[in-house]
């Protein structure tokens, strides 16, 4: 995917981290399930594309490992996919209800199907295409609700970093997302990057290290990147957005949905605290001082 094409996507509202004030596009109706998994396995080739996407949704949120099998080799069926495909926003809607349905759900071979569709042809990027239609978008986003992350979703989100690459943006969001140590290591990586452009990082920090600031992992990072060599700005960056995000600098249509300190877990608070002190320490403005004083203020209510 073409940065350019990125850029173009985050600006008309069709990546989740744009703010829901400005997106053009009509909110997803939630797919409703079937009957019952026994109902969904005998669906899977109905002619009705609206009844294949119900049944593949039931069937990921079973727990039967041969309806997770049936499910799987759906999945890489061009037939199956295309299907799918001829309902009104697919790519929107209904395959991303399917794939983050199946990567939540814990049963061990829900997990292999998922890990499976990583090196399935029908989910790999076409290099023809450059509208960012295909299907390794979806299956990438979806990877941020998949927890433990194992080393097939690793190499994915490795592959899928480099510099002047778009693909690098949805990336880091299924990595903020996602939220494990393994996930906030590579953050941490593409953060320290200087082949990532400084704009760029500072725009990961004010999206999607926002969106999950209430992560002990992600404030535990935030911590160790201010003893770190790495540009004043990126440093400023990563406090502000932690402790005074300044909405306003976010233009009409506003930041994304962000977690309230009173929210935060006893260890996120902890680390929020760890946090404060360091700042403190560096002698803050008088702006950042508030700041910081009423997130801590906001960590004592429940």
């Amino acid at each position: 995917m073409k940065l350019w094409l990125a850029a173009f996507l985050v600006a008309w509202g069709t990546w989740p981290r744009t703010a829901a004030g400005c997106s053009r596009l009509p909110a997803c109706v939630e797919l409703a399930p079937l009957p019952s998994a026994a109902v969904a396995m005998t669906e899977l080739e109905s002619s009705d594309g609206l009844t294949v996407a119900r049944a593949a949704f039931t069937l990921a949120r079973s727990n039967t490992p041969e309806q997770f099998r049936a499910l799987g080799r759906a999945l890489q069926r061009t037939a199956t996919l295309n299907q799918i495909m001829k309902l009104e926003s697919a790519k929107r809607c209904a395959i991303p209800q399917i794939l983050d349905s199946l990567a939540a759900n814990p049963e061990p071979e829900a997990r292999r199907q998922f890990v499976a569709l990583i090196a399935s042809r029908a989910w790999a990027e076409d290099p023809n295409r450059a509208d960012g239609s295909d299907l390794l978008d979806v299956l990438l986003r979806a990877s941020g609700a998949f927890r433990p992350p194992t080393p097939e979703v690793l190499a994915m989100w490795k592959r899928l970093s480099a510099p002047d690459d778009g693909w690098v943006n949805v990336t880091v969001m299924a990595l903020t997302e996602n939220g494990s140590q393994a996930a906030v290591r590579q953050f941490e990586a593409l953060l320290r990057n200087p082949k990532h452009d400084l704009e760029t990082r500072i725009g990961w920090l004010r999206s999607d290290y926002l969106a999950h600031r209430d992560n002990p992992l992600l404030l535990n990072l935030a911590n160790r990147l201010l003893d770190a060599a790495l540009p004043a700005e990126l440093k400023a960056a990563l406090v502000d957005t932690t402790f005074d995000p300044q909405v306003e600098s976010y233009g009409i249509c506003g930041p994304p949905s962000f977690p309230a300190f009173s929210s935060f877990s006893e260890r996120a608070r902890e680390e929020l605290r760890a946090l404060a002190a360091k700042v403190r320490a560096r002698k803050p403005d008088q702006r950042l001082a508030h700041a910081i004083a009423k997130a801590l203020q906001e960590c004592q209510q429940k």
